[in-house]
């Protein structure tokens, strides 16, 4: 027993085990008093309880003071009936108790048992205790995953670890995270978390990340803290906040490297003139890592169901829409939009020439219908879907995903309805890539912000089934969810369900009212309402109560910084050509000084006209066709002479 308390335990007896008739100690908590004027410990901190049996430790929750008063009435006699300048004749006798919750106990004999906590001495423990009570030892060293910092009130700190099996797989899987926004640190969590996963885990691991909002993913690649000098003075004249010396502390603290990530890809739609990126990293000297994405009618006939909805896809149209895919998609008959258009418009025309009403046993009515339908989906999704075809590799390599890698998807800039169908797309992509093992790594990581919205307790979508489908099945294939949402009260139960680690930062106090909530007490709840940024709580499968826990600012830009820095603009109108032209063949050779001379003076209407005639006439068969084919555009829309 000496040897466990010298292991575990600080000197310094802080409190006495109490149980009384009222409130006895159970295998769950007990009760402890220490001094009125202990201003040190508080809510969430860790204390071990010695006695007789062993030691007991226990999370602190609910604390009271407690006086030898009877009634409210006794205090107002002993001031003279009310004389607030009066002191009472003698001193109140007064204690602080704590109720804490236990988190695990060890007997003297080395066993371990749920058991009552007898009387005793109060401690605070070692940080090998701290590490004990978390059951730290029971998650072997290789799978070890820093998740924060435990501060106690005894000023020390301890990294927190949650197990890599219970996060990626195969004992459990999934992380999701709640709280406000722009106070609850919800993003800089996961940025951190990667920072460690990338840092400890030995699997091999991509990520997928979609940005919702804003510039928040923009800038994984870039550093909060740059080594050079010259570029820290120009974040201090940008007004960036960058990393405090005790953020640095701290990660030492945890063995990770202050670095942002390397391995960066960035990927975004086009807006609805088919050229201009839309994505806040538009800035030319931030775009090196930002590649643009677009769908066409082979890309997205199967969500065909998504983008209509139930009223227009009826029986009639759902045999309609099959024939179309087995006839003419999948043969390449039509290859785009415009090409199914035209097909349309050419059997409607014979049907009603030959006096028919139907055509393959289609009536003509639901042809009709289906043309309008399906040749208005580019409108639904301008930039993202194109009408013409396509050249190969317009799609997000998902395939291609290397070990460390992380993809960002910027939906930001879409409309609700095309954001659902790039998640459904992607998720559905890289669920068939892992169920078929096409994928290079173990583990795919996707992060989505914003779940209450794509997964809602309320309605189904196919979005949604997709998402619950990850959350039951994901951890046997190695796909893991990273979720995020202001309220976890209207994420679907499943899937939040089925995540075995989860943590809330800073909440509104209605939202904690929700049913979701009755684990925690009146207390816990309180103090969630009023956490700082950087201080989580934390649930994870090994702990048996939940732990607040700190994480310092995150070792990347945070996106507003980045614009601050490089703000979304096209200065250069020869650059913007430049660039399209690579985007649409990376292979093309452009003569900047000539293209300057060509495109001088023209305005950004004519220059998206140029391009669009490009794009529409461009032929991915011929090589080195591409130069040619703009100066040809140029001159016909122009007038301009090619030199």
């Amino acid at each position: 027993m000496q040897e466990l308390i010298e292991r575990y335990i600080k000197p310094g007896v802080i409190g006495k085990v109490v149980a009384t008739e009222s409130r006895p100690a159970t295998a769950a908590e007990f009760y402890f008093w220490t001094r009125s004027d202990n201003i040190d410990i508080e809510i969430g901190s860790i204390v071990a309880a010695v006695s007789h049996e062993g030691i007991t430790f226990g999370v602190l929750d609910e604390p009271q003071r407690y006086t030898d008063l009877r009634s409210f009435m006794d205090d107002y006699v002993a001031h003279d009936f009310g004389q607030v300048e009066v002191r009472a004749p003698s001193a109140l006798a007064e204690i602080l108790v704590f109720k804490a919750k236990v988190l695990r106990t060890k007997l003297r004999n080395g066993a371990e048992r749920m058991r009552p906590t007898p009387p005793g001495d109060v401690f605070f423990p070692t940080r090998e205790g701290i590490e004990f009570a978390m059951f730290a030892e029971k998650i072997d060293e290789g799978r070890r995953i820093p998740a924060g910092l435990f501060s106690n009130s005894d000023g020390s700190t301890t990294p927190v670890y949650i197990d890599e099996e219970f996060l990626l797989g195969m004992e459990g899987a999934h992380l999701n995270i709640t709280g406000v926004s722009g106070l609850a640190t919800k993003t800089s969590y996961i940025e951190f978390l990667l920072r460690s996963l990338f840092t400890f885990s030995r699997r091999r691991i991509a990520v997928v990340c979609f940005n919702v909002k804003g510039p928040d993913l923009l800038f994984l690649d870039h550093p909060n803290r740059p080594a050079d000098p010259e570029l820290q003075q120009l974040y201090r004249l940008s007004g960036i906040k960058m990393m405090s010396d005790e953020d640095l502390r701290r990660y030492g603290a945890l063995h990770l490297p202050p670095e942002p990530f390397e391995q960066v890809r960035i990927f975004a739609p086009y807006k609805s003139d088919g050229f201009t990126l839309n994505s806040a990293r538009s800035h030319p000297d931030a775009r090196a890592n930002v590649r643009p994405f677009t769908w066409g009618l082979k890309d997205i006939v199967g969500d065909v169901h998504s983008l209509l909805g139930r009223d227009d896809m009826d029986e009639k149209a759902d045999a309609f829409m099959a024939y179309i895919r087995e006839a003419w998609i999948d043969a390449n008959v039509t290859c785009s939009f415009e090409e199914l258009e035209a097909k349309l418009a050419q059997v409607i025309e014979e049907t009603e020439g030959s006096g028919k009403d139907t055509y393959h046993s289609h009536h003509i009515a639901t042809i009709r219908k289906m043309r309008n339908r399906l040749t208005n989906i580019p409108m639904r999704c301008p930039g993202l879907i194109s009408r013409g075809r396509v050249p190969e590799g317009s799609d997000i390599p998902l395939h291609a995903m290397e070990n460390r890698d992380i993809f960002v998807v910027d939906v930001a800039g879409l409309n609700t309805r095309a954001q659902e169908l790039v998640f459904h797309k992607v998720i559905g992509r890289l669920g068939q890539l892992k169920e078929r093992d096409e994928m290079k790594v173990e583990h795919v990581i996707v992060f989505v912000d914003e779940l209450n919205k794509f997964a809602p307790r309320l309605g189904q979508s196919l979005l949604k089934q997709t998402l619950i489908e990850i959350s039951a099945r994901g951890r046997y294939i190695g796909f893991v969810l990273f979720g995020a949402q202001q309220f976890r009260s209207k994420v679907d139960d499943e899937v939040v369900g089925n995540t075995a680690t989860s943590l809330y930062g800073r909440m509104d106090a209605e939202e904690l009212t929700a049913p979701a909530y009755r684990v925690f007490s009146e207390t816990v709840k309180d103090k969630l309402s009023a956490l700082d940024k950087g201080e989580l709580l934390l649930r994870h499968p090994h702990f048996k109560q939940p732990v607040f826990v700190r994480f310092p600012m995150p070792t990347v830009l945070r996106g507003k910084d980045g614009l601050s820095l490089w703000p979304a603009r096209q200065d250069d109108p020869a650059l913007r050509i430049s660039q399209t032209l690579k985007e649409i063949d990376p292979s093309t050779t452009v003569e900047m000084e000539e293209l300057r001379r060509m495109v001088d003076g023209l305005g950004e209407a004519t220059i998206d006209q140029i391009l669009d005639r490009v794009r529409r006439r461009y032929d991915p068969r011929r090589t080195g066709f591409l130069w040619a084919l703009f100066k040809t555009e140029l001159r016909n829309v122009t007038g301009r002479e090619r030199d």
